[in-house]
């Protein structure tokens, strides 16, 4: 299967059980459709994959700790928080999200 790579680039992510912010190497792929995580930007085995055919919301973040430039991707199970470096980081990978979803 073709993995074809939309965007890659460093990301905090809040834990789901912690809820410590973790900084997390994130690929957003078109084929399959998916964001993928891991430990490292060398590491081979993702630490968690969220397939985006799952995501009903994409929005800026409501969480009142998150630090700035944070977005929330909403699924059925989860809501997951992620926090950008920059805002036209934080713009970029939200709208490369909500196309891929969308398409």
């Amino acid at each position: 299967m073709n993995k074809q790579v939309v965007k890659q680039g460093w990301l905090l992510k809040k834990g789901g059980r912690r809820k410590n912010w973790k900084k997390r190497f994130f690929v957003l792929l078109d084929s399959p459709k998916e964001l993928r995580y891991y430990e490292s930007d060398s590491a081979s085995k993702a630490k968690g994959i969220l397939n985006l055919n799952e995501i009903t919301a994409i929005k800026n973040s409501t969480d009142p700790r998150a630090p700035n430039f944070s977005f929330d991707i909403t699924t059925p199970k989860r809501v997951f928080v992620f926090s950008a470096a920059s805002q036209e980081e934080l713009e970029e990978w939200m709208n490369l999200i909500k196309e891929k979803v969308a398409s």
